[in-house]
């Protein structure tokens, strides 16, 4: 369509994919006179052509001649059928996982893998408040898990925005959660460093988006571990009481508080442990059960 609005002539298309990770927009352009080849990025492609898959549907090439002209060009010649796609066995197997889990399920999972060990840690060997929570009878240490295509509690090996190796040292939060099964509560510790401030080399305090990312990973956490495991935030309020230091031990605090159908709501907050644990930041989150939305996903 959008080389007839160029000229009158019939030219012939086709999409391929040169790189299934790097996917470029790959027009073969056939006239009485010239045939050539042009790539487009293709996002970049998708603006300039309205529907590519009606432009995919509506394709005329000879095979042949098409692969000649890609290695004059010094392209490879890629056959749609060979681009890897996950399978839709797989797919409906990931779908199953999200669906299956229970709270009961994923405290049993969280509980086995406990904290796995982690070459990278902001907190100094023999760190008070991490050896007072790790040696807490009623405590148990667990990490974040996600329904993945194994199954329904799968942990994280390549971490995420607040797990992980990166997150300890790129953005400069190292965050370690325990479920106190005598209260039915996940508490823990945090550490932050100066790549979690407001600006590094300034001498402030951490950033709230920092604080607020680890009250919405542990109240994640609590309502998983709680109500549903496979869930997302909702909606959620945060008050910073004062200013977070960096390179201190704080502790960390989440609650249930209640339950209404798909919907859970978790209070939780950093207090400074040094300090008669005065609170320094809270919120308060309103987390979904997204086994309801496993289809449309």
């Amino acid at each position: 369509k959008f080389f007839r609005e160029k000229s009158q002539r019939r030219y012939t298309t086709d999409i391929i994919f040169v790189d299934h990770y790097n996917p470029l927009f790959m027009l073969y352009i056939n006239t009485p006179n010239t045939t050539a080849i042009q790539a487009y990025d293709f996002h970049f492609a998708r603006k300039r052509i309205e529907s590519p898959v009606r432009l995919h549907t509506a394709m005329t090439i000879h095979t042949t001649q098409y692969d000649q002209s890609l290695r004059h060009h010094g392209i490879p010649s890629v056959s749609r059928d060979e681009v890897p796609t996950a399978s839709e066995k797989d797919e409906s197997r990931l779908r199953e996982n999200r669906s299956c889990g229970t709270a009961e399920g994923y405290r049993a999972q969280c509980k086995k893998d406990g904290h796995g060990q982690s070459e990278t840690s902001l907190f100094p060997p023999g760190d008070a408040l991490l050896e007072s929570l790790s040696s807490n009878p009623s405590l148990w240490p667990f990490e974040k898990h996600l329904p993945g295509y194994q199954g329904p509690y799968e942990g994280l090996p390549e971490g995420g925005w607040i797990t992980g190796a990166e997150a300890v040292s790129k953005r400069g939060i190292d965050l370690r959660l325990f479920y106190d099964e005598d209260t039915c509560m996940v508490k823990g510790c945090v550490r932050f460093n100066a790549n979690a401030s407001i600006g590094k080399g300034f001498s402030l305090p951490v950033h709230g988006g920092a604080i607020e990312t680890v009250l919405d990973e542990s109240t994640a956490e609590m309502g998983k571990i709680a109500a549903f495991p496979f869930l997302a935030t909702r909606k959620i309020s945060f008050e910073i009481k004062k200013s977070v230091p960096m390179d201190i031990s704080l502790y960390v605090e989440c609650s249930l508080m209640n339950i209404k159908g798909l919907r859970c709501r978790v209070h939780g907050k950093i207090l400074d442990a040094m300090e008669d644990g005065a609170v320094l930041a809270e919120c308060d989150a309103e987390l979904v059960n997204m086994v309801a939305f496993v289809d449309k996903m």
